[in-house]
């Protein structure tokens, strides 16, 4: 392996490591505060909560199905398999920013 080869290794591997970081990151923080955060900061009863995060699970395992499929579907249609995978990863996180707008809304009824 020449030292190109290492170094674009380097590259590819430090990229993953940030991007898985940042996936899981993401998806413990809201795991763990998410049902805190509800009941605590806006008031939600347990019972709303568990089945607000029991949506919100479902929600996680429909999503990573669909970015699945949206990337074969790309990938079918003429687009490189890491180009398509790179512009479904871009839009779930434009989709998971929306997040931080949810933070600051204020409770509904």
């Amino acid at each position: 392996m020449t030292t190109e080869d290492k170094l674009l290794f380097a590259r590819r591997i430090f990229v993953l490591v940030i991007m898985v970081a940042s996936i899981n990151t993401c998806w413990h923080f809201f795991r763990a505060w998410l049902p805190l955060f509800l009941q605590e900061a806006r008031g939600y009863s347990e019972s709303f909560t568990n089945y607000f995060t029991s949506a919100y699970y479902v929600a996680t395992d429909v999503g990573c199905i669909f970015a699945g499929a949206a990337t074969l579907w790309l990938a079918r249609r003429g687009m490189h398999v890491h180009r398509a995978r790179s512009a479904v990863y871009f839009c779930c996180a434009l989709l998971t920013t929306l997040s931080a707008v949810v933070a600051i809304l204020r409770r509904a009824g």
